[in-house]
């Protein structure tokens, strides 16, 4: 046994002495430089003084040699009840470890000022309640004369201070470091102040009885004992105060500046695996687009740290220049936006990548050079100055414009060779990364700080914090005073590990639990092993082997602690805290030994028990669980940064100098029903926009509208070219006058939404109008369709006195005016620019003021519960339109539905483009969303098919710039005139309209089946043209614009091609339609005590009201003159065929429909033939205003079916009839050739 002892002691020193001599090392200048070897270094410092002060009862042991440290009645040096409690020592030393100047500073700071405010709770509660429960039975009487309170101590009073003192606590705006160390000493004094058998000294109290300074007193020697904890934190920095490269070195800012390095040479990998993989010979290899936005994640969470690191700096102020800090800040911004635009790349490839296949060549290896030679620059300025250079600067500049160039003449190239738009809108985006490089200079501005949260908002905030784990707190306190006879435990751990959010996260459970599993069994075992019972234990070889193993295992937990990625950083802190206390409690001079481990474990893990407990409690208490908290966190952050950048204001000097360019008239540039729409190319060729946008200028002059110093919104619905055509419509409003330009991130709006920012944002009706760059769901790409239309300050469409005179200026244009000398903006990000004269662009998160005003239409919770519901499911197909973030946030954001409720919710350039099921075409109807259509159990006909996986309960689509909707239940489609009809019935449900509805209305085209509801309901009901600008005048009545008239609000209005809306807006609103349906299946399901389903709410609907079946046959691309001549037949035809029977039914009107504006009396012509029987059957003919090539001849079938008639026939077969006699009325395939429509919904 004796040779094993020598044996093990030998190798136990060898193996000491080794890691003593690194860490020395390390010490030196030089050694140390990168992160985990400072990390390493200080486990390894911490792990010396730990196991040194675990040998002070050895160096200076109790002067009754019997007793050890904890029964030592008096001492010479150390106060007595510093001795009792001296092995907590490791338990705070532990939170105190940091490797960087400003960590220390900061954790210090919490320590002092939290223990500070622990003890002065603790010394308030026994000034009101001298003594605590133990008090009678040593305080001398006369002292509770000088009590405050004259019941002497209370049980109940003793609960209600700590709770009251708790709770402001938590509510108090401290940070979470001052609230653990404030909470953990009170809660380690109250318990004994609170228990019965309490003999000896004055547990929670800084002076005696005669109010003579108690320097040995438990609470005085509990801050004491953080003093130490502080001065050996300070000493394990282990920097040379008289060197400055050992200071700086253990800064914050220079390890910030290291691991931003790294992210820069990481980032530049990434973007070149991207751009390598589309190489000819690469593709072979699968792309997974979801494994690489794994890393791209990965690198966001790696600069989110730096940028943690970099909070720190405050704290290092006069160390280093504070410039720095602020270029450490621009450097984190830029990688952040590369982030940003990785993310955007990589979900580029999913769609696009594969078409680079077929033997093509990406040629953009210089742009990768200049890339990777930027970034490259970037991280030798941070490693080697912790600063960018002014030269690194100028040649990120030079970079940028190098791999602008090279990108340039890549889209170039493809345009010449008639690439798809798939390939231009990949290469076009990777210019945002030459810009980014441009971008980052030192005359860039810092990044501002968060604007505060709304007192309102934060009061409630802090409030269920403080509620929540006060809670928690409680009941730890009740099992430590009653479960565990007054032992401060689980109490004492409570208070460092309390939630910050509601619904703790699984893997920081999973932390706790390691944490205190490992300290607990580490910290007592090798006691077991080494020196209980044997005869190691009275040896001076077991005592160095103890020793070791003290050192071994700090060393260990603290570098876990202290490691960068360590996952389970939480667990090993708590690992480093728990087993330092447990082992020095083991030390025979502390006569400690403790025999109730078992008890111990069930205190720490009751504490993270209660915690979690009362967190999902609160959690459904509060009406979302854990998963939903989650998502509500990453929402206010979101916001949060939304909320910086759009706070932020870059200045841009620049020559506003306008320039006039002579032009001259170029035909065929009508607005149709919904602005003006051609091809992309055409919009894209010489001066055509330009020439559009000067006349919609020049008409807004000549009628009066405030242009000079107004504000424009500028926005569209993503496709290709809108970026481009944003540009330039900007320049031209400032020639034009304008004073401040509105476009959503980037650039997109929503046309709905649009009227929503005109109508709400800031003070309300601030814009004069605005332009939407859309061709509505026409098919878009630089081989498909482009549009653009003008709404007025009322958010609507111009009207046709507007349009029309729009018209007029483009046939006599003769000069365009434009601020050609005004660089491009960047449209991607929330940020406000200031040009000179006070101009200012201002962009704004796309999605906040269109959310606004439906949440004051609807009922969220209420729906947000129906969505909660298991029985119910939904889906949402967006097709690759504007809709997409506008869903999400909606959806799965506020609404609380599940990840992957949006499909097809990313916008692209050609809304998904040929390869998609939908060819491009974002068209909510049966035809078009073939992913929709298929999920629900449906064919293109309408018929029931089955998909093979389970049927959603409801499900919706919208059109590309998301006007439209469609909407459908389980195997079941609700057409959208039905839509329209059911809504108004059910209007009652909304609260928009609590007040009721006091006007309704439909285009002539959609059937009929609102007016039974209307003269039901005893509302207005008005028949008015296609096109939503027909609408806004109703909604305008008897308002500023038209005072005098009739008021119709509130007002719900809506078209047989899938727009529906109401007074909210004045444009259609798909979303608003979705929700409104939304809306009355909760509240249907809330009174029927089950979910109710889209079927059930038709059903019942036409057994009230009757049903109208319909349908509209589409003929698409129809030669336009053969169309005209058609529909002139049909015309001078008009009234001579009333009277006549056509398949048994007699014809009651045939006439073209004219319009005569109950508002502002003008007339609207040739809108629509009509041929009407005596049954309400009708058949209407209508030339579209929305087609680009050709035309679209529409043709509407509307048959009436009573309640007491067969109300569940298939629409398409019951109008199968009226076809036939609208195609002999209109001999359609003699004029045209066509045998069959392309459409039919």
């Amino acid at each position: 046994m004796e040779t094993f002892s020598l044996a093990a002691l030998f190798s136990t020193a060898s193996l000491l002495l080794i890691f003593l001599w690194r860490s020395l090392r390390l010490l030196r200048p030089g050694h140390a430089s990168s992160d985990t070897q400072l990390q390493y270094a200080l486990a390894l410092r911490s792990a010396a003084l730990y196991v040194l002060s675990g040998a002070l009862p050895l160096i200076f042991p109790c002067e009754q040699a019997q007793l050890g440290w904890a029964d030592c009645p008096s001492h010479w040096l150390i106060p007595t009840n510093l001795m009792r409690i001296f092995h907590y020592l490791p338990f705070w030393y532990a939170f105190l470890l940091t490797p960087y100047l400003g960590g220390l500073a900061s954790a210090i700071h919490d320590a002092i000022l939290g223990v500070g405010t622990g003890l002065a709770g603790a010394s308030l509660i026994n000034l009101l309640m001298p003594g605590g429960a133990g008090g009678p039975h040593y305080l001398p009487g006369e002292y509770f004369e000088r009590a405050w309170l004259p019941l002497r101590y209370s049980t109940t009073g003793a609960f209600l201070f700590a709770l009251c003192f708790t709770y402001g606590l938590f509510f108090s705006k401290l940070s979470v470091g001052k609230k653990q160390y404030a909470l953990g000493l009170f809660s380690e004094l109250l318990v004994p102040f609170m228990n019965p058998q309490t003999r000896t000294g004055f547990r929670a109290v800084c002076w005696d009885w005669d109010f003579s300074w108690n320097w040995n007193g438990a609470a005085m020697c509990g801050f004491w004992l953080v003093l130490l904890a502080v001065l050996l934190s300070v000493l394990t920095l282990g920097l040379k105060p008289w060197s400055f490269q050992s200071v700086e070195r253990h800064t914050a800012l220079w390890a910030s500046a290291n691991a931003l390095a790294q992210v820069a040479e990481d980032t530049a990998g990434c973007l070149e695996y991207l751009m390598t993989i589309l190489q000819k010979d690469h593709w072979k290899f699968q792309f997974h687009a979801d494994s690489s936005n794994f890393y791209i994640r990965h690198l966001g969470l790696r600069r989110s740290r730096a940028e943690a690191l970099l909070d720190l700096v405050a704290w290092e102020k006069g160390l280093l220049p504070s410039a720095k800090q602020e270029n450490l800040l621009k450097v984190a911004a830029f990688l952040r936006q590369l982030r940003q635009l990785l993310r955007i790349q990589s979900e580029h490839m999913r769609y696009f990548g594969p078409s680079f296949a077929a033997g093509e060549h990406l040629a953009v290896e210089e742009f990768l050079e200049t890339c990777s030679e930027g970034l490259g620059l970037v991280a030798q300025d941070l490693r080697q100055r912790a600063d960018l250079s002014e030269e690194t600067c100028a040649e990120l500049q030079r970079l940028g414009n190098r791999g602008d160039k090279v990108l340039l003449a890549v889209v170039r190239g493809f345009a010449q060779e008639k690439r798809s738009s798939r390939h231009l809108a990949f290469v076009d985006k990777l210019r945002s990364w030459p810009k980014a490089f441009r971008s980052l200079s030192p005359d860039a501005p810092s990044a501002a700080k968060p604007a505060a949260t709304p007192a309102a908002s934060d009061w409630a905030e802090r409030h269920w914090f403080a509620l929540r784990n006060t809670t928690s707190w409680t009941l730890a306190l009740l099992w430590s005073l009653y479960s565990r006879n007054y032992s401060c435990g689980c109490v004492v751990a409570t208070s460092f590990i309390f939630s910050q959010t509601s619904g703790s996260s699984f893997d920081v459970n999973i932390n706790r639990i390691l944490g205190v599993g490992m300290g607990l069994a580490v910290g007592n075992f090798p006691a077991l092993l080494i020196l209980d019972g044997s005869t190691l234990g009275s040896s001076v070889c077991g005592s160095f082997m103890y020793f070791a193993v003290m050192f071994v295992m700090w060393s260990l937990a603290i570098f876990g602690y202290l490691a960068t990625d360590s996952k389970y950083f939480r667990a090993c802190l708590l690992w480093a805290a728990l087993g330092g206390v447990q082992m020095l409690r083991h030390l025979p001079r502390f006569s400690r030994m403790d025999v109730e481990l078992f008890m111990a474990i069930l205190d720490n893990v009751l504490a993270i028990m209660v915690v979690f407990f009362v967190d999902m409690v609160f959690a459904y208490w509060q009406g979302s669980g854990a998963s939903e908290q989650v998502k509500a966190a990453v929402t206010r952050c979101i916001q949060d940064v939304a909320l910086l950048v759009a706070t932020s204001k870059v200045k841009v000097d620049c020559d506003l100098g306008v320039e006039t360019i002579a032009t001259k008239p170029i035909e065929g540039q009508k607005p149709g029903t919904s602005g003006l729409r051609k091809k992309t190319k055409e919009f894209m060729e010489g001066t055509y926009l330009a020439n559009f946008v000067q006349s919609v200028f020049n008409t807004l002059g000549e009628e009066g509208v405030p242009l000079a110093g107004g504000t424009l919104v500028v926005s569209g619905d993503g496709r290709f070219w809108n970026p481009e055509a944003i540009q330039i419509i900007i320049k031209m409003a400032f020639a034009a006058g304008v004073g401040r330009v509105w476009c959503g991130t980037g650039g997109l709006l929503s046309t709905p939404a649009t009227s929503a920012v005109i109508r709400a944002r800031g003070k309300g009706m601030e814009p004069f109008g605005g332009f939407i760059c859309s061709a509505s769901h026409n098919p878009g790409g630089i081989n498909d369709d482009f549009g653009i239309k003008y709404n007025c300050e009322n958010g609507g469409p111009a009207p046709e006195k507007v349009t029309n005179k729009m018209l007029e200026w483009t046939a006599k244009i003769t000069e365009l005016k434009t601020c050609s000398k005004i660089p491009d903006f960047d449209l991607s990000k929330p940020e406000t620019y200031e040009l000179p004269e006070g101009k200012v662009v201002e962009v704004f998160d796309c999605v906040e003021d269109h959310l606004k005003v439906l949440k004051q239409c609807f009922d969220f919770e209420s729906i947000k519960k129906l969505i909660a519901m298991p029985e119910f499911s939904m889906t949402y197909d967006s097709m690759c339109g504007v809709q997409g973030p506008y869903a999400r946030k909606i959806f799965e954001g506020e609404l609380g539905a599940a990840a992957g409720t949006c499909k097809n919710a990313e916008p692209l350039p050609d809304f998904g483009g040929p390869s998609s099921a939908w060819h491009g075409h974002a068209d909510p109807n049966l035809t078009y969303a073939v992913e929709l259509v298929k999920d629900m159990g449906l064919t293109k006909e309408g018929n029931k098919a089955d998909p093979g996986k389970p049927i959603p309960t409801f499900g919706a689509a919208a059109d590309g710039d998301a006007d439209r909707n469609m909407i459908c239940g389980t195997q079941f489609f609700v057409s959208p005139s039905d839509s329209l009809a059911m809504i108004v019935a059910n209007s009652n449900l909304i609260p928009q309209f609590k007040e009721g509805l006091k006007g309704c209305a439909r285009s002539m085209p959609t059937s009929a089946a609102l007016d039974l509801v209307a003269a039901k309901k005893g509302i207005p009901c008005f028949e008015v043209p296609t096109g939503w600008k027909f609408f806004g005048n109703l909604m305008d009545s008897g308002t500023s614009y038209f005072p005098g008239k009739p008021v119709y609000t509130p007002f719900i209005c809506g078209e047989e091609s899938f727009g529906t809306g109401a007074d909210h807006v004045r444009e259609k609103d798909g979303m608003w339609a979705v929700l409104a349906w939304l809306q009355i299946l909760a509240k249907k399901t809330e009174q029927a005590g089950k979910v109710v389903s889209v079927e059930e709410v038709a059903l019942e609907h036409w057994k009230e009201y009757g049903r109208n079946y319909y349908a509209r046959y589409d003929y698409e691309g129809v030669d336009k003159a053969k169309a005209e001549e058609m529909f002139a037949a049909m015309e001078a035809k008009a009234g001579s065929l009333v009277g006549q029977e056509f398949g048994g039914m007699k014809m009651k009107i045939n006439d073209m429909f004219e319009y005569t504006d109950p508002v502002d009396g003008s007339v609207s012509k040739k809108q629509g033939l009509r041929f009407i029987f005596e049954d309400n059957s009708r058949i209407i003919f209508r030339l579209s205003g929305t087609g680009v090539a050709g035309a679209t001849v529409r043709l509407y079938l509307e048959k009436y079916e009573p309640p007491s008639g067969n109300l569940t026939q298939h629409q398409f077969e019951v109008v199968k009839p009226l076809a036939a006699i609208a195609l002999e009325l209109s001999q359609l395939a003699t004029f045209t050739g066509r045998e069959g429509p392309t459409v039919i919904t």
